[in-house]
Formats: C-alpha cells, structure tokens, sequence
C-alpha cells in the first residue's frame, strides 16, 4: 500500500516538474517572440525614417508589413466591379463628343510640349480633395495605378499615407491659374516660393488648363503670362491645353444645370484612355458615412461653395459605381 502511494506520489512530482519547465519554456519563447518583433519594428522604422523622412513612422511600417499585395487587391478589385461592357458603351458615347485625350490634353506649345500623346492606361486613379480623405490610408493605394490624376495643385507633402504622392497628370482651373499668375510675378510675392516649389514638384508632369478653351480672351492673355512666367522660372511643365471649348458638351452630357466641375471634367476626358478607374476624394460633404466631422478638403478648411452642384455630381458618380462602371472609393482603405 505504501509503495502504491509513494509511486503514485512521484509520479505527480514528476508531471508538476515536467508543466513548470513548459511554462518556463513558454515564458521564455513568448519574451523571444516580442523582443524579435520589436526589433524588426524598430528596423522597418529606421529604414523608412532614412528614406522618407516626411512620412509618419508608423503609417510607413503598417504600409511594408500589412499591404504587400495591394496592386492585386486593387486589379481584383477593379476586374470584379468593373462592367467592361458597360464602360466600354460610356466611353464610346464621349469618345463620339470629340473628348479624347488626344483632343483634349494636346501641347500648349509643339515647339517646347513634346512629350508623347496619353496612352492607352490599364488603371487610372482620380484624385479629388475631399477630407473624406483624411484618416482613410488610401496613399498607398492610389500609387499603385498605372496613371495617377491630381486636380488643382492639392498637396500631397505630409499626406503621403491618405493620398499618396504620384502625380502623372495635374490639372488646373481658371481661379488656380489666376493665383500662379499673381505669385509666379516675382520673390517679393508673399506666395512666390510656395507655388514656385510646388510646380518644380511637378517636373515632367502633364500640366492641363482644362477650362482654357472656354475663357474669354482677357483671361486667355492672362494665361499667356503665367506661362510667360513658368517658362522664365526654368518650370519644366508639360502643359497642355483642350483643342476646343469643352465645358458645355460636357455639361450637356451629364444633364447638369449648373457648370461642370474640373474633377467631372477630367474624370470624362480619362474615360477615353483609362479602362479601369478608381475615384477618390469625391465626396462634398461635411460629416463622414459613419458621422464623423469633416474638413472640406483634407489639406486644408476650403470651402465647396461655388457654381458647382458637387452633390449632383457625386450622385453621378454613385450611380456609375452602382451600374459597375467606375470604381467609386468613400472611407477608407485596405
């Protein structure tokens, strides 16, 4: 009987032995494991600190670490929403209006604006200014398309991680080119280093005054100044102006009231060239779907007021989205 005990006995020493080495075991794997993430953490941080000094560390980090495949997410995607018969009749319908790329985006000057004429583009993201935009983490994204459209000079420095920082194609409306007129003048400008390095960021960019067309001709002079200047700032721009007046075929097109915005414009004009197109930063509105408080646009407080019906325009674009034409994108990213 005592033997019985005592062997009993041992035995449940032996298995408490046996637990505490694998609870020390376990101990000592888990403070490896986080020393190790820890240590890759602060590595992934350098790198991009020393590469990119401008983005924040940890947006950078989450970017290497959670989103290596997001140009397949993104060509997924746009193959599985994407209508291509459906685009395909909306891009014949424009294509008919005389609004292709290549009436519509040619050189300001032959002798100077010799870059080639727009191709064919698999993916295209348009980039509006909507503060939609803020929080969304969508920069990464956006880069990840084969073309990238910006409008009206909207910053990307320091919004890197919401908006990117590709541009491949600018545009600029009537009031924008009023103000690089007025800044471009010279140094004792109060806006002349902003704006003249904000250009300079735009080397070999297409640059498209897009309404130029439609200006009378004391604005049409006005604009033959800005280039005088941009030409003299040693700026190398592509500019690029329509062949034509655009705005009210376009206007007539979407059945719109009130004047067309340049990013209604643009997003026409690209459907000529790009097969596939996310929208982003679209969205007029003050509070976010889930309630949230919104800037007007995400780099600064501008205002939508305007001649432009923007809801009306948004609505068209949530229509092409529903209909599987366009890719529409509100909140935020992957």
């Amino acid at each position: 009987m005592m033997t019985t005990l005592c062997r009993r006995y041992m035995k449940c020493v032996a298995q408490q032995n046996t637990l505490k080495l694998s609870s020390r075991s376990l101990v000592v794997v888990f403070v490896a494991a986080f020393i190790l993430v820890n240590m890759l953490l602060l590595h992934w941080m350098k790198f991009d600190n020393d590469e990119n000094p401008s983005e924040n560390e940890w947006n950078s980090f989450q970017r290497k670490m959670y989103r290596p495949d997001i140009r397949v997410h993104i060509d997924s995607e746009l193959r599985r929403h994407i209508d291509v018969d459906k685009f395909e009749t909306l891009r014949s319908i424009i294509s008919s209006l005389g609004l292709s790329a290549n009436q519509t985006i040619v050189p300001y000057d032959v002798n100077i604006d010799r870059r080639k004429n727009i191709s064919r583009k698999a993916t295209c993201a348009i980039v509006g200014s909507s503060g939609i935009l803020t929080g969304s983490g969508c920069g990464y994204e956006i880069d990840q398309h084969q073309f990238v459209i910006r409008e009206n000079l909207a910053k990307t420095d320091n919004f890197e991680y919401d908006v990117g920082n590709r541009t491949d194609l600018m545009t600029s409306n009537k009031a924008l080119t009023q103000v690089l007129d007025h800044c471009l003048r010279g140094r004792e400008i109060d806006c002349y280093l902003e704006y003249r390095d904000r250009l300079v960021a735009l080397n070999n960019v297409y640059f498209l005054i897009i309404t130029f067309r439609d200006w009378g001709n004391s604005d049409q002079k006005r604009f033959v100044k800005f280039i005088r200047r941009a030409r003299n700032e040693n700026l190398s721009l592509d500019i690029r102006i329509p062949n034509k007046p655009i705005k009210s075929i376009i206007k007539a097109l979407w059945s719109l009231k009130n004047d067309t915005s340049s990013g209604l414009m643009i997003f026409t004009i690209a459907t000529t060239f790009c097969d596939k197109i996310s929208l982003y930063g679209f969205y007029p509105f003050d509070t976010s779907p889930t309630g949230e408080r919104l800037r007007n646009h995400y780099y600064n407080y501008g205002s939508w007021k305007g001649v432009h019906d923007m809801k009306k325009e948004y609505r068209l674009y949530q229509k092409l989205h529903k209909e599987g034409i366009i890719r529409h994108v509100v909140g935020r990213c992957r």
